[in-house]
C-alpha cells in the first residue's frame, strides 16, 4: 500500500483532505434567492472596471 501511495504522489496524485467533523455553519440572516444569484455570479464572473 505505501509503494502504491509512493507511486501515485509521484505522478501528482494526492490524498483527499480529512473529512470536516462539524457541518458548516448556516448565515445567521436569512438572505433573499437575489442576493444567492448575485453572490453567485459575482464569484463566476470577473469584476468590471467602470
Amino acid at each position: 500500500m505505501e509503494e502504491q501511495r509512493e507511486l501515485l504522489e509521484a505522478v501528482g496524485v494526492v490524498p483527499l483532505p480529512p473529512e470536516q467533523t462539524e457541518p458548516a455553519k448556516a448565515p445567521k440572516k436569512a438572505v433573499s434567492a437575489f442576493e444567492k444569484g448575485v453572490a453567485a455570479l459575482a464569484q463566476t464572473r470577473p469584476a468590471r472596471a467602470l
